[in-house]
């Protein structure tokens, strides 16, 4: 197509030799349709599996992009181990998760004195955690457990129980640095003795993922 101006600056072009078509605006190639329906751009770039065409605005061309969004991770997933944890009497105690179900970035420490997530993406991060004594507290109306995540030592979120056996669940959404920042799980207990917590395998919980912003 063209005017008095230039005799071409506009083409429709089939190409036999890869049975493409071609679309040309002031002399240069915009879009083509290949033999199995690529859509290319500028030419023979069709970009790659899972992109998205991107408008460039009023005076700019599209091109090929990542789609919005992304994937939830880090993220993990522990459990006790089905040993009876003791809790001593009226001693904020750290939760042995001891056995890691999943950990997509390794960021979950599950050796003694840490059992601890420190992930290395910075961004707002969700924690859930579930916890349940498997001693009885009795009927005593002023004995507790409780449950704490904490962020580098500092409680974020926590629940307390009054009951004959407490089961507390506790989630949060917390920003992490992506470096140094870490959450832990902690209990509480002030039945007057030693109290063991449920020692089946999933009685006690911690899970946390990256939420996509």
């Amino acid at each position: 197509f063209g005017d008095d101006g230039h005799d071409s600056p506009g083409q429709i072009i089939y190409d036999h030799n890869d049975n493409s078509f071609q679309f040309v605006t002031n002399t240069g190639e915009r879009f083509r349709f290949a033999s199995s329906g690529q859509l290319g751009v500028a030419g023979a770039n069709y970009g790659t599996s899972g992109q998205v065409l991107t408008s460039g605005g009023a005076s700019s061309a599209p091109s090929w992009a990542a789609a919005a969004g992304g994937v939830n991770t880090p993220a993990f997933g522990a459990y006790e181990n089905g040993t009876a944890q003791s809790i001593a009497n009226t001693t904020t105690t750290l939760m042995q998760f001891a056995t890691v179900a999943f950990d997509t970035d390794s960021c979950f420490d599950n050796t003694a004195t840490n059992y601890k997530f420190t992930p290395d993406v910075a961004g707002k991060y969700f924690f859930y955690a579930k916890m349940t004594y498997g001693d009885s507290f009795g009927t005593n109306q002023d004995k507790v457990g409780s449950l704490e995540i904490r962020k580098n030592g500092t409680g974020i979120t926590w629940q307390q129980t009054m009951s004959v056996y407490p089961c507390n669940q506790c989630s949060g959404i917390v920003e992490m640095n992506g470096s140094s920042d870490y959450v832990q799980c902690y209990t509480w207990q002030n039945y007057g003795s030693n109290r063991a917590l449920y020692s089946i395998a999933m009685g006690q919980v911690f899970y946390g993922f990256r939420i996509i912003e």
